[in-house]
């Protein structure tokens, strides 16, 4: 009963958290033509930005979709003291303007304005005769380029606002884009509207067919140089004596020369240069690397000769087709990009991506207790549950790996990458040689100062969760009945998968082991008995389906192993 009481409480918190993003949605107040109704407070605007999603809805929709920042449609502020409209300084194309929620570069938004000149295009501002100039507001969030918003402001809410020459010198959105044909609509063709309420309205707002011109637009307008390679020593670190083994220098493939030979400040693939090791494995090594392009820390994971997993990267492909709005989103780690080191006797696959914390299972080490605190437990399950809500309705993929290894913690404090950086320049990593081939000892990242959220990793056992499959998945211990009595199994695994995993987080110890009485290690008839005698005896049907029934149950559903298992 304590084990059905956890798998309740982990369904509680995941109703939990799809209310919370429930509450972030705003609802669509635009179907009627009372402006009030349009309005939204600058501290409602201020805290929702990243957290407010679209719908598919006609009704409904999130920022900033119907946004007048505090206007009225003659361009005065309407409410100054208990509405306010959005302020920013001066934009300039080459310099945007940055507001920052959370500080470090992350969820930083920047502002670019362009000017509009309605009389140059089919749909006029407010369909009137004489339309005045206006400013599209672009809002985005930096560095990962998300769409924010625009807004269109008429001349009187311009104030002193500066630009620079650049916009100065465009006359209208179509030119200065170049964008054929249509691309602004009001009036009753706009998304949830009502043609009173926008044609009464200034600002006016933009079609979605419009957004991604602007935003691509607006990447080319801040767009900087690549950044030069550090330097890193080439002398005064520590030789690890040839006695010494040294990490992946353990394994099979390292002594068959399967693993890639990078070196510290090496740059690959013409842009990542590798600042540091982070981890390694059977397969692969892991570097901190810096993207000179793209002026941002990655990892990048060098997979050993042709051991990289095509149907990873295509999952990850997978992964990118799901809605950037959906809430759960952000708590998944996909790949920036994959490109190939060509190597004779062999090429290297690599994987980027955005660099992450430690894992649930070393903050569970971290603490003396070895167990997760009730706060924490709550606010990390929520994130899992967002990114396999993600997962299973924008993806249709099932994890099937899910333990605590696998759920990483997003780096807030970016100034622990600057740090690791600063620590390899003064103190450079040890190292050894074997047969002309490095190998360096791993570096790990100071403690940060704030901790992110949650991510969901590791894609490498994800399957379509469309299609009807009962092979063996999930790590032993972990496994749910589905599929150790190899019944069709879906996206209920991943939920069992976290169910049991809650148990690890908050008790410091398994709650299912699986140890075979004959000493023989893990074993499903073990696993089997233990699940009963606390859920019970399987369902009939249940076991009707399963192909493996048959060895652990008679046809009426009474099981047929040893009692001692239990």
């Amino acid at each position: 009963m304590i084990y059905t009481k956890t798998i309740l409480l982990s369904l509680l918190w995941l109703s939990l958290a799809t209310a919370d993003v429930v509450a972030q949605m705003w609802k669509c107040k635009n179907q009627n033509p009372n402006l009030d109704n349009l309005q939204y407070s600058q501290d409602d605007a201020l805290a929702l930005i990243a957290q407010a999603p679209l719908t598919k809805t006609e009704n409904e929709s999130g920022y900033p979709y119907f946004f007048n920042n505090g206007y009225d449609n003659l361009g005065r502020v309407k409410d100054p003291k208990n509405n306010p409209p959005l302020k920013f300084p001066a934009a300039h194309c080459n310099n945007p303007t940055k507001r920052s929620k959370g500080g470090g570069g992350i969820n930083d938004h920047y502002l670019l304005e362009i000017p509009i000149s309605p009389q140059d295009h089919p749909y006029p501002f407010g369909n009137r005769a004489d339309p005045q100039f206006g400013l599209a507001r672009v809002i985005y969030a930096y560095p990962d380029k998300t769409f924010c918003g625009i807004v269109a402001h008429p001349r009187g809410s311009q104030g002193s606002l500066e630009l620079c020459q650049q916009c100065k010198n465009a006359s209208s959105v179509h030119s200065y884009l170049d964008i054929q044909g249509g691309g602004v609509t009001y009036g009753s063709s706009y998304r949830g509207g009502q043609r009173n309420a926008l044609l009464n309205n200034d600002p006016s707002f933009f079609h979605a067919s419009i957004m991604t011109a602007l935003i691509k637009w607006a990447t080319k307008a801040i767009k900087r140089p690549p950044s030069q390679p550090l330097c890193f020593p080439t002398s005064g670190f520590r030789n690890i004596p040839p006695s010494e083994v040294l990490e992946e220098e353990r394994f099979a493939h390292f002594k068959q020369g399967q693993y890639y030979p990078a070196n510290i400040g090496d740059v690959l693939d013409s842009k990542y240069q590798i600042v540091g090791k982070l981890g390694f494995g059977s397969t692969s090594t892991v570097w901190l690397a810096c993207d000179l392009e793209g002026h941002r820390y990655v990892t990048v994971k060098i997979y050993t000769r042709s051991n990289g997993n095509e149907e990873e990267f295509q999952i990850f492909k997978q992964l990118n087709l799901g809605s950037s709005r959906h809430p759960g989103h952000a708590h998944i780690r996909r790949a920036l990009n994959i490109f190939t080191i060509p190597r004779s006797g062999g090429d290297h696959l690599c994987l980027v991506q955005k660099p992450m914390w430690e894992s649930f299972r070393d903050l569970l080490y971290r603490n003396p207790s070895h167990r997760f605190t009730e706060d924490l437990l709550k606010a990390g399950l929520m994130q899992v549950f967002l990114a396999l809500d993600y997962l299973h309705t924008e993806c249709k993929l099932v994890h099937t790996d899910i333990k605590s290894d696998n759920i990483l913690q997003e780096i807030e404090d970016k100034s622990i990458l600057e740090s690791f950086t600063q620590a390899e320049l003064a103190n450079a990593s040890p190292r050894k040689f074997v047969n002309g081939m490095p190998v360096y000892a791993s570096r790990r990242f100071d403690l940060p100062k704030v901790f992110g959220r949650a991510v969901l990793s590791d894609f490498g056992s994800a399957v379509r969760g469309d299609e009807r499959r009962n092979h063996d998945a999930q790590p032993n211990i972990y496994r749910s009945p589905e599929v150790m009595l190899k019944t069709d199994w879906s996206y209920p695994g991943d939920i069992w998968n976290v169910g049991v995993m809650v148990w690890d987080l908050f008790e410091g110890r398994h709650l299912f082991y699986g140890n075979d009485p004959d000493g023989k290690g893990y074993s499903t008839r073990a696993h089997l008995a233990e699940v009963m005698g606390v859920l019970g005896p399987p369902p009939l049907d249940m076991l009707q389906r399963g192909k493996r029934s048959h060895e652990f149950f008679t046809e009426d559903g009474k099981h047929s192993f040893r009692t001692d298992c239990a």
